[in-house]
């Protein structure tokens, strides 16, 4: 519930998910999210920052690292599907970090319904 002044908003149950704008919202989340952490094993890194989740693995060959990053971009997306989370399909992307260009041409990867768009930087 929300109050300005003198209007106070309706209550409203969260089902699932956390309450955006609340001040325990990113507490909550990253409590929430914490069982989706196990995933991600070696050598793959995870890297949290409030609501922001990024995995990375270092590869000499881009087009090997797609099989361990869709491995847990897949289990991840099971266990969102089972929690009844969704990620924002405008938030996530991919980045490869090399010293040389041009950046290879990569199979796509998918988290949920969407596929991962490439970018140049973060």
């Amino acid at each position: 519930m929300v109050r300005i002044q003198n209007v106070t908003s309706f209550l409203l149950t969260v089902e699932n998910g956390v309450p955006l704008g609340e001040v325990f919202s990113v507490p909550f989340f990253l409590i929430a999210i914490n069982d989706t952490s196990k995933s991600v094993k070696f050598p793959l890194t995870l890297c949290l920052f409030a609501d922001d989740y990024g995995i990375s693995l270092r590869s000499s060959n881009p087009a090997r690292a797609h099989r361990p990053l869709q491995g847990v971009l897949s289990i991840i997306t099971l266990w969102s599907n089972n929690k009844g989370f969704r990620f924002f399909s405008r938030k996530t992307y991919m980045v490869i970090f090399k010293k040389r260009s041009p950046i290879p041409c990569l199979e796509p990867m998918f988290l949920q319904d969407f596929q991962i768009p490439l970018r140049n930087s973060a």
